[in-house]
């Protein structure tokens, strides 16, 4: 049995990035030489910062080549990160279908993850950015803001507030992303409901059993935490009282300790024993 070679991944990331570069910039050679001798100045840490920036700011679409130099390369980078089963993560003691997990969304194993988006729904271009649609977009690769894209242009208009859109999930470890947009006011608490019920819809429609929610609106978006996790968790609950058994695990996931908090002590009213009286 042969060996399995392994990768060069110094290497690799030094092709990609001047792949990525050169297709960014086609008919400047002169650039690309610049270019070319910046890199060979850098560390592995500073090409792959610069890779992300590329990756980021780009629009347009990448051959298929180059693409599959982008996902040997992230792919290569997962199999290096510790992932995190959504399988094995505990379950509430009053609800065993529900989860509360604080971390990184994109290292969960799971069938869907559901994305923060913007009304382009083509990813953040700003490199980095704090946002949860920069870190799944630079995870999944630029495949996904090329699916994004055809969809945005076979609709032909910004993508609404409280819809949803699927997509596979590429260079992630899970089997879709759930782009949703949601509202930029506490104004609008019917949006930000409409949010998760379009994105239990899609992911229910798409044979999806687990799914990951991130604070939908919270953030960048600037929603009262509290009264978000309010509206997230009576949605998901109504939700799922109508459709018991659609899903196997909703994970409601938060980067930190202050939503944890907010969740930690508002769950067990939404998806308490009291909730079966109803």
């Amino acid at each position: 049995m042969e060996k399995e070679t392994e990768i060069d991944y110094p290497k690799l990331l030094y092709q990609t990035t001047i792949q990525v570069f050169k297709d960014m910039n086609p008919k400047n050679e002169i650039k690309q030489k610049k270019f070319i001798e910046f890199l060979e100045r850098k560390k592995p840490k500073k090409i792959r910062k610069e890779l992300q920036r590329l990756l980021t700011i780009f629009e347009n679409n990448f051959p298929e080549s180059t693409l599959k130099q982008v996902d040997n390369l992230l792919l290569f980078e997962l199999s290096k990160t510790t992932i995190i089963n959504s399988l094995e993560l505990p379950r509430l003691e009053f609800n065993k279908k529900i989860s509360l997990y604080k971390g990184d969304i994109t290292d969960l194993k799971i069938d869907a993850i559901v994305n923060a988006a913007n009304e382009y729904l083509l990813g953040c271009f700003v490199p980095n950015h704090p946002c949860i649609d920069n870190r799944i977009h630079m995870k999944a690769g630029p495949r996904l803001r090329q699916k994004c894209k055809e969809i945005m242009e076979n609709q032909d208009h910004l993508e609404p507030e409280g819809k949803a859109k699927i997509t596979e999930g590429f260079c992630l470890p899970v089997k879709f992303v759930i782009h949703t947009v949601g509202p930029k006011s506490n104004n609008d608490p019917h949006l930000l409901a409409s949010c998760y019920r379009s994105s239990l819809d899609i992911a229910f429609k798409n044979s999806v059993k687990s799914i990951a929610f991130c604070c939908i609106s919270c953030g960048m978006f600037g929603y009262d935490p509290s009264f978000a996790t309010k509206i997230a968790l009576k949605t998901v609950s109504d939700w799922i009282s109508q459709n018991p058994d659609a899903f196997d695990l909703i994970v409601f996931n938060v980067y930190t300790q202050e939503n944890y908090q907010i969740y930690q002590n508002l769950l067990p009213k939404f998806f308490g024993e009291k909730t079966k009286e109803k």
